[in-house]
């Protein structure tokens, strides 16, 4: 688990305990996220045999 990952994991931790006006911000943060990992693997690195595999 990187250092990143934990710092992220605490914060999300502090939103649902303390902060909740801020789920919103966090909710979108990770989908922003995700789009921006599936548009490096499937858009921007194209496969050289032009399969993907499926994201876990």
């Amino acid at each position: 688990m990187g250092a990143l990952q934990i710092a992220y994991g605490l914060g999300i931790l502090a939103v649902a305990c303390w902060y909740r006006p801020f789920v919103p911000l966090f909710l979108g943060h990770g989908l922003v996220e995700r789009i921006l990992v599936s548009v490096a693997a499937w858009v921007t690195k194209p496969s050289p045999t032009g399969h993907h595999l499926p994201e876990r």
